[in-house]
């Protein structure tokens, strides 16, 4: 192998847009699937709130959140982007040239996980710097939705020995 194989900057450049537009691609899909199953299961929460006003609560409800979503799904989008560069290195038939003119899959893959690694920092960085400051923030929004839960069948005793029953407690 001569250094020309070894460090290629234009095969470089091309493999690393490969990666990063598919992880964008990736990383927006999946947290518009995150929000959207999040926001369907909460909606009847969001609709119930009386004291608050909705819309600007569900925007902020979810912007603090934005940060949590992408921790969860960064490992996830990493790893399909790296699959989804190299199928497509494969589906057009640029791969088998790479290989032939002495460059390994080891050395193609590098940069992958290069990338890799700096979003691992990334999630690293949101876990350690960026979510303990809006802990507050989300605990507060927990508790606005879960001030309004309403238990069902409720059964209490009072002094005199009275049980009360409730189908539904507010």
């Amino acid at each position: 192998y001569t250094w020309k194989f070894l460090w290629s900057p234009l095969l470089d450049r091309y493999v690393v847009g490969i990666f990063l537009s598919a992880l964008l691609v990736f990383a927006i899909s999946f947290l518009a699937l995150f929000l959207i199953v999040d926001f369907s299961t909460r909606l009847p929460r969001f609709l119930s709130l009386q004291q608050v006003a909705i819309l600007p609560f569900m925007l902020k409800y979810y912007v603090v959140r934005l940060p949590l979503f992408l921790l969860y799904v960064l490992p996830t989008v990493s790893l399909f982007a790296g699959m989804f560069a190299m199928v497509r290195l494969q589906k057009s038939n640029e791969l088998v040239p790479i290989v032939t003119s002495g460059v390994s899959l080891h050395r193609i893959a590098l940069p992958f996980v290069i990338l890799s690694v700096l979003v691992a920092g990334i999630a690293f960085s949101l876990d350690e710097f960026v979510l303990p400051d809006l802990m507050t923030t989300l605990a507060d929004t927990d508790e606005i939705l879960a001030s309004l839960e309403t238990t069902q069948k409720m059964v209490q005793t009072d002094t005199v020995g009275n049980h009360l029953t409730a189908n539904e407690y507010d």
